[in-house]
């Protein structure tokens, strides 16, 4: 009997490689998102500091620094915006990758499904005929 080949062999591959892809893609957006939150994290510590250093301006008397300090502050508060605004977008990004990859494991595990039956049904068909041959071999010997 010949080897088992499967007859969507290609379809099981290019299935494979796009659960990969797809992935590879939820981690990407996954690890800028943790960055993005690292970030946010990192100015609110800054913007803390920054308010505290304001306050001890004021207390001493030293406006100028102190105004330095609120433009600062300003320029801190419009970069924790943006990267708000981003971390938001990649949040709505990891959720669609997270869907699509889903979507692609599914796919991928039909087709390994129909693989795995195909394989099943070969190996039956593949011990019916060893039998077979078994039982031929012996009925020549005792006849």
């Amino acid at each position: 009997m010949k080897a088992f080949t499967f007859r969507l062999q290609t379809v099981l591959e290019q299935r494979r490689l796009v659960e990969e892809q797809r992935r590879e893609d939820l981690a990407r957006l996954s690890t800028e998102a943790n960055g993005v939150k690292e970030e946010i994290r990192t100015l609110d510590e800054e913007m803390r500091r920054t308010r505290r250093e304001r306050q001890q301006q004021v207390v001493n008397g030293d406006l100028k620094r102190a105004r330095l300090a609120e433009d600062y502050l300003h320029a801190l508060t419009h970069r924790r915006r943006e990267r708000e605004q981003r971390l938001a977008s990649l949040v709505d990004q990891v959720t669609d990758a997270r869907h699509a990859l889903l979507a692609a494991r599914r796919d991928h595990k039909a087709v390994e499904s129909l693989h795995d039956r195909d394989r099943a049904i070969y190996q039956t068909e593949l011990r019916r005929q060893e039998q077979k041959d078994l039982d031929e071999i012996a009925s020549r010997r005792h006849g």
